[in-house]
């Protein structure tokens, strides 16, 4: 149980770190538009310093990956080449989409200046980098979900790049809930990085509580996921009973919590005259984004093992 627990929080935190990467970098793009089409300055600083947290959160996935391999490939001695021997050059598509979007991404974030009255050009290089990067999700995606429907090594047998993507019946519902996750997990990380970065880009209080307030309503997309967890509880089991095992009940229930406690934490901010000053409701908020997806793995995992 405790195993189980622990490999929850750890894919919660390569999850909720690759939701930043994806959803980052479109919260950037939306808001660098709005600002260029109504000359706002304050959402242009914002969609800014959103794609800055983004590379942040890349490097911080790049150290959750690099982790996750030494524990499979050297303490576990999982043998890479046998798990490789299978592979064809076109199931190396996610990876090298990700990547792609990644440089595209910094190429985006370090023209800003330069390019700050060429605004088309800077933005069609956003939009390829969010292009690239939820292709590559999409691809990965579909890929673990043949991982784990098939079980076995030949998996990868006739299934070409262009089959990660268009054979995705299954992973659909899973990407749709990643989507939500990306927004809202952006928005909800960003009030934290704002408030870190309050000392360093000091652009004035009305900035700040403007971006603090766009960064709540953001976050509040993460709370609609709700819908996709009760709709894979439904789909997987009408029954009701089914839900009764203490092992499926309570991480749900924990799930369930996590996931609408944030909500009230945002309110606050949105009442509040001053945002700046809810660090512990931004923490709190935050973290309990974090459990929500703890808690979802751990029931996911719980349902696996008893259909």
């Amino acid at each position: 149980m405790l195993q189980e627990i622990f490999l929850s929080l750890y894919m919660a935190v390569g999850v909720y770190l690759s939701a930043i990467v994806c959803g980052g970098p479109f919260i950037a793009i939306v808001n660098e538009f709005r600002g260029w089409m109504w000359k706002t300055q304050f959402k242009d600083k914002f969609a800014q310093q959103i794609a800055r947290m983004s590379i942040m959160g890349f490097w911080g996935f790049v150290f959750i990956l690099a982790a996750s391999f030494l524990s499979m490939f050297l303490i576990q001695g999982i043998n890479l080449d046998k798990l490789l021997v299978n592979f064809a050059p076109g199931h190396y598509f996610p990876l090298l989409s990700l990547l792609g979007g990644m440089v595209f991404l910094c190429i985006y974030y370090l023209t800003w200046k330069r390019l700050k009255r060429r605004k088309l050009p800077h933005w069609l290089l956003g939009l390829v980098s969010v292009f690239a990067l939820w292709l590559g999700v999409l691809g990965c995606i579909n890929l673990i979900i043949r991982l784990l429907l098939i079980n076995k090594l030949h998996f990868f047998a006739d299934c070409t790049w262009t089959c990660l993507l268009l054979d995705g019946d299954n992973s659909w519902p899973i990407l749709g809930q990643f989507i939500l996750i990306s927004l809202g997990g952006s928005g909800a990380m960003a009030t934290n990085y704002l408030l870190m970065r309050r000392q360093k880009d000091d652009f004035g209080r009305d900035y700040y509580r403007s971006s603090m307030y766009l960064s709540a309503k953001w976050a509040f997309v993460f709370p609609v996921q709700l819908f996709f967890l009760i709709g894979f509880s439904y789909a997987i089991n009408p029954s009701y009973q089914f839900l009764l095992h203490s092992s499926r009940l309570v991480p749900l229930l924990f799930a369930l919590l996590f996931i609408s406690l944030p909500g009230v934490f945002w309110v606050l901010l949105l009442r509040s005259e001053n945002p700046l000053r809810n660090k512990v409701s931004l923490l709190l908020a935050l973290l309990c984004t974090y459990l929500a997806l703890g808690s979802m793995f751990l029931y996911y995992f719980r349902v696996l093992n008893s259909v």
